[in-house]
């Protein structure tokens, strides 16, 4: 790493470039702890300390370098908090509470994904009633984070308006985050709207969103496959059966290597397996293989690219 960060009175942060930002090793949902839970990363700060180490230890032995955090600690059907709850805790409105934990990432060798919220309807007002505490908070650490807007913000069934993501992006590259991702729904490569909106800034011009209204800002796409039969079954024997890398390839060839007039932006193969992990619809194996499969679709159109999902071995 380049260099220390003194925090108050913390231990020694690291203080990674943003090369290494950018170079996305995480798993945030595709892995168990010695208690058999998946651990949905953002959920590690409400842990007891003694799991909470468990926790590192396991991703630090996977050869991750990045952990995935968000302030609204919520999953459906998490089983880690009341039998029925999807939200275990909520951090918007404790900023400095959210900044430690952002911190201690750091403290412990990880580099921060920071999803500033939940991606849920109604959460685009965030970048105004939240978002400027928390920036503020982080504002010694931000520098050394990758910094997204939320969790599959924007496509079918997100959260967000284009308008809300375009807004978003531009708080975060004046907040000075060290990096800037995008989370949209699965498949999706763009966060112009389809069908138009009509506040939409892009006027759901694809290619577009990556070089204007914000979307000039963002350093990578946070991507997102399918999930079920049209992800994991490798042999690819009907209709939408196994039928991911299509999509991946194309995604590749526009933004992985800038073609068809499409801006280059770094690529993380972010979300894949997780859904069905966390529902015991998939393996470790599927997690492996699937990295695997995307890794080598990216080596053979020498486009490199970041995992958030499980790494390729």
């Amino acid at each position: 790493m380049s260099g220390f960060l003194l925090v108050c009175d913390a231990p020694a942060a690291i203080t990674p470039t943003k090369a290494q930002i950018l170079d996305v090793k995480a798993n945030f949902i595709s892995m168990r702890d010695a208690w058999n839970r998946v651990m949905l990363s953002w959920f590690w700060p409400l842990l007891p300390d003694y799991q909470q180490q468990d926790w590192f230890s396991l991703w630090r032995s996977s050869g991750l370098t990045h952990v995935v955090i968000c302030p609204v600690m919520s999953y459906p059907h998490n089983a880690l908090g009341p039998e029925g709850s999807d939200l275990l805790d909520d951090w918007r409105g404790q900023p400095e509470r959210f900044a430690t934990v952002v911190t201690r990432a750091l403290q412990e060798g990880f580099i921060p994904i920071i999803q500033m919220t939940s991606g849920d309807g109604g959460t685009g007002h965030d970048v105004d009633v939240y978002w400027p505490a928390l920036i503020a908070a982080l504002s010694n650490v931000k520098q050394f984070c990758l910094g997204s807007c939320g969790f599959e913000v924007v496509g079918p069934g997100g959260g967000w308006t284009s308008a809300q993501l375009s807004r978003g992006l531009m708080a975060l590259h004046d907040a000075g985050f060290g990096a800037i991702g995008v989370h949209l729904q699965p498949e999706r490569a763009t966060g112009a709207s389809h069908p138009v909106e009509p506040d939409d800034p892009w006027h759901g011009d694809e290619a577009g969103f990556w070089t204007s209204h914000g979307g000039e800002f963002a350093d990578c796409l946070l991507y997102q496959t399918p999930h079920g039969s049209k992800l994991l079954d490798p042999n690819g024997g009907g209709p939408n059966i196994g039928a991911w890398e299509d999509r991946w390839i194309e995604i590749i060839d526009r933004l992985g290597k800038g073609a068809l007039g499409w801006r280059k932006v770094q690529l993380v193969m972010f979300e894949k397996t997780g859904y069905d992990y966390f529902h015991n619809d998939c393996t470790d194996a599927d997690v492996v293989r699937t990295s695997n499969r995307a890794y080598d679709l990216c080596v053979a159109r020498s486009v490199v690219c970041g995992f958030g999902d499980g790494l390729p071995d």
